[in-house]
């Protein structure tokens, strides 16, 4: 059975070709800033030192739209992870 990971940028659920073991080889030695990449804007270091351990950013145009094709240009806001997770499942909800 593998891993799924739910793509902000897309709102889909997809799936990560690698069992468990391997997620956990990933994560601690594999490319995370090339898996992140499209994420990471300019000192973004900075502010995610500003959070909270419940909270997250969310991004305004919404980053799974045309809107937000640049993530240094939308606008970053700290919220609570659920927050984040209840605006994509609504707005998946609405996409069909």
């Amino acid at each position: 059975m593998g891993l799924y990971y739910f793509a902000p940028e897309r709102l889909e659920w997809e799936e990560m070709e690698f069992g468990y073991t391997d997620f956990i080889n990933w994560a601690l030695n594999g490319n995370l800033p090339l898996f992140y990449e499209n994420f990471r804007w300019e000192n973004w270091e900075k502010d995610l030192s500003s959070l909270k351990d419940n909270e997250g950013f969310t991004f305004y145009p919404f980053i799974w739209t045309k809107g937000a094709t640049d993530i240094n240009k939308v606008q970053k806001s700290h919220v609570p992870i659920k927050e984040i997770w209840d605006i994509q499942q609504e707005f998946l909800k609405q996409m069909g």
